[in-house]
């Protein structure tokens, strides 16, 4: 009984040995490790699109593995999956590629080449006619063991959105002025599109474009976007470009790219609100707005001292810092109200940009309170505007093609330079050319007479005299210009006797002219003759002629002629 119980114990503790070697044992092996989807990723798409490909890459560190990719989200969202294919960029088979449209999920079968991973690169065919913009829609992708959800956006294709980020004032300058437009624009997956700026607006206020292939440029487009066909169409006042997927990445793209010009403003007139617009292959229309400023003489600033400027100028008015609109009021100068301001007459406001011309035109002469406010500061100017008291009126309303046109100026403004123009009476004094321009500057009183050559061409005629400080002008009435007649000269007493060796006074009268020619003797009957120029410079139709006999005789030194009136 022992012996059996010690046989047994032995027995026993044999088997419980073993046991303990194989739970050792298998203690010592892990469970392999389970498959996992290891990366997945989902290009973006354009919508409105009845045909763009969508890229959706998977890695797997399963071998073989078949790869599902459900695009019910994109589906539920309006896109409507056509067809697909897969490539594989590693050494793995495809051996098919599949849509369920019954469960909307995309199957694809590999075989492991040596590798034991899977990798593989989905094209999925939309139409994206019906889909919405949305962002962060997601798939969920597997390899039958794990699954990972990437994300993608539905994006807007073409122009989205313009503004202008630098150049909003531009300003009459020698150089070339720069203009940023920020573009936020979305490219369909191997796709392109022709985007229009219509700059008519920019060209009619004067600002031009010298070199289309220098003057107009891109900067930080975004990853695999391109731009090339630039063009300025100067017929249709447009710039062209093509904007295109230049990456073959199987995903749109969008973001914001810069479309610099370099804007000739040498010749800039004033216009406050100033558009380019944008449209697209996509039927897209945005638009972006900016000033162009004139030269002035007088400008007003925030934190400037009282100021003075001539009623009817345009004055620039300069806001707070750059990238901040700014208010600007006007009131009447009360010195009773609170901080000077009485009536309030007009506001404007610098945005686009920080600066304005505003024209005084609008206000009349007097004293004036100007506050700036951005919003977050206030400050004031004093500003006189004066009277320029600019006048020109005709000297003569009827003066025919061989005579001037003479015209009396005055101003308030002494020593001040002007330009005054002569334009035919129904023309458009802002818009047309004129005949003729004289410059000259007022005297010490203001005033001037000046006068232009009268035109060969009959008509009425008007004088528009400027200011050039100002560009304040005052216009003449009508002055009319008739064919000259056929000048002649007459001596109304028929012949003069005097004595040998006195002075003859002899009288000449001018009709329709006011030179002419007095010949005194005959050279083939009297062996003398005296061609004699006159010219009735006081304007009174005649001149009286002294001629020294004693001097025409050849005897003494005095002069042959003279005349009664210095002026002539």
């Amino acid at each position: 009984m022992t012996n059996d119980n010690t046989t047994r114990k032995k027995a026993n503790a044999v088997f419980f040995a073993a046991v303990m070697v194989l739970s050792v044992v298998a203690a010592g092996f892990a469970a392999p490790a389970a498959a996992a989807v290891t990366s997945a990723s989902a290009g973006d798409v354009a919508i409105g699109q009845d045909s763009t490909v969508q890229t959706v890459t998977v890695d797997s560190d399963t071998a073989g593995a078949k790869i599902t990719i459900d695009v019910s989200a994109a589906v539920s969202a309006g896109a409507a999956p056509q067809s697909v294919s897969a490539t594989s960029p590693g050494d793995d088979t495809i051996d098919n590629a599949t849509y369920f449209s019954s469960n909307n999920t995309v199957v694809v079968q590999t075989t492991d080449g040596s590798d034991t991973n899977t990798n593989v690169s989905v094209d999925i065919t939309h139409d994206t006619t019906d889909l919405s913009a949305a962002a962060g829609v997601s798939y969920t992708v597997g390899d039958g063991s794990t699954t990972m959800s990437p994300t993608f956006d539905a994006v807007e294709p073409g122009v989205q959105d313009v503004s202008v980020t630098s150049g909003a004032d531009l300003a009459e300058e020698d150089s070339p002025v720069t203009q940023t437009q920020a573009v936020d624009i979305g490219v369909p997956n191997d796709g392109d599109n022709q985007v229009t700026v219509d700059i008519s607006e920019a060209l009619a206020a004067g600002v031009q474009i010298d070199d289309a292939a220098t003057d107009i440029t891109a900067s930080s487009l975004p990853t695999g976007v391109s731009l090339d066909q630039v063009s300025l169409n100067a017929d249709d006042e447009t710039i062209t470009f093509n904007v295109s997927d230049s990456s073959a990445d199987g995903t749109s793209h969008n973001g914001t790219f810069n479309l610099d010009i370099d804007f000739n403003t040498s010749d800039v007139s004033s216009d406050n609100r100033v558009e380019h617009v944008f449209t697209d292959d996509f039927s897209n229309e945005e638009t972006s707005e900016f000033k162009t400023l004139e030269e002035t003489s007088t400008t007003i600033g925030q934190g400037d001292a009282d100021t003075e400027a001539f009623s009817g100028e345009v004055i620039r008015l300069e806001g707070f810092t750059a990238g901040s609109a700014t208010e600007i009021a006007i009131f009447e100068f009360d010195q009773d109200a609170s901080n000077n301001q009485g009536t309030r007459v007009d506001t404007v406001s610098t945005a686009p940009g920080t600066e304005f011309n505003y024209d005084t035109d609008n206000l009349g002469g007097g004293e004036y309170v100007f506050r700036f406010d951005d919003g977050s500061s206030t400050d004031r100017v004093n500003v006189t505007l004066l009277d320029l008291g600019l006048e020109a009126e005709l000297v003569d309303e009827q003066v025919q093609t061989d005579e001037t046109i003479e015209f009396d100026a005055n101003s308030n403004d002494p020593q001040g330079a002007y330009t005054a123009e002569l334009f035919e009476a129904d023309a458009d004094v802002d818009e047309d050319s004129p005949v003729d321009t004289v410059t000259g500057t007022f005297d010490g009183a203001g005033q001037v007479t000046d006068s232009f050559e009268a035109p060969s061409e009959t008509g009425n005629y008007t004088v528009v005299v400027t200011h050039d400080a100002t560009d304040i002008t005052a216009q003449t009435g009508e002055v009319q210009v008739s064919e000259a007649g056929e000048g002649e000269l007459a001596l109304p007493e028929g012949s003069t006797t005097v004595a040998q060796g006195d002075i003859a006074n002899i009288t000449v009268e001018f009709t329709e002219t006011s030179t002419g020619t007095v010949v005194v003797g005959d050279l083939e009957d009297t062996n003398y003759q005296a061609n004699i120029t006159v010219e009735d410079g006081s304007g009174d139709g005649e001149v009286n002629l002294l001629f020294n006999t004693y001097a025409a005789g050849g005897a003494g030194s005095g002069a042959l002629v003279d005349v009664a009136n210095d002026d002539d």
